[in-house]
Order: structure tokens, then sequence, then C-alpha cells
């Protein structure tokens, strides 16, 4: 494991509460892969899959973008329900990249991963209930 991988795990939110063990597990089980711009890292034929932006810009969907630090996926993998929306790379850039089982290992595994993926979803399900009563 690189160290360039491990620096790249710390500068992003969702494994901020992870220890330098945790982080480890993280880059032992997710692979790390340069993606170039233009490319399709997820369609709607592409089982389930569970994406971090490291380093660029991707396009979710027709119009949300993520940037470094941002991540896709949780909801379809622990909710056993197929991604309906596109991840295409907008820039060449890394991306961190887990599949089902490598998922639900890291649930498993590293506490500071699993507290911060409940964290954003609760996020972004409140942010989603105050839109939705806003308007």
């Amino acid at each position: 494991m690189s160290d360039r991988k491990l620096e790249l795990l710390r500068n992003v939110e969702l494994f901020a509460g992870c220890t330098e063990v945790e982080l480890r597990t993280v880059a032992a089980t997710a692979d790390m892969i340069f993606v170039d711009a233009g490319e399709l890292l997820r369609d709607a034929a592409t089982g389930p899959m569970f994406f971090v932006v490291l380093d660029g810009t991707a396009v979710l969907g027709a119009d949300a973008l993520l940037g470094p630090g941002q991540w896709d996926g949780a909801i379809s993998l622990l909710g056993g329900e197929a991604d309906t929306d596109d991840l295409r790379m907008l820039s060449d850039g890394l991306v961190l990249i887990a599949g089902p089982r490598e998922f639900a290992g890291l649930l498993a595994a590293v506490p500071g991963f699993a507290s911060g993926i409940g964290r954003e979803l609760t996020r972004r399900l409140r942010d989603q209930h105050q839109r939705n009563f806003a308007a």
C-alpha cells in the first residue's frame, strides 16, 4: 500500500473518524484507480459499487457533481438495490472503489468508516426532508 493512498484517505471527511489502523485497512481493502476524463465508472448494467472521488470531478446522473472527498454507492449497497444513475468522470482523476464484499467488510472491520457513512447518510436525509417541507 502506498503512502500516497494513505495521505489521500486522511484528507477525506468520510474517514475523519478512522484510526491509523482503520485507514490502513481501508487502503488495503479498497482499490485506488486512475480514471480518464469521460470514463464511465457505473451505468445501469454495473452492479452496485462504492466510489470515493479522491482527485478530479465526476458527474452523477445528469447534473450532480462529485468532487474530491465526495462519494456515492452506499445506499444501493446497504439497501441491496441497483444504482440507476450513471457515474462518469468529467476530468482525469483518482477514485477509491469497493465492491459489495469489500464494502461490507469495511463496514464490519472499520468502525470509523461505518460511523462516517451513517453520519453522512443522516445529513443527506435531513437535508432532503428540509427541502421537501420547505417547498
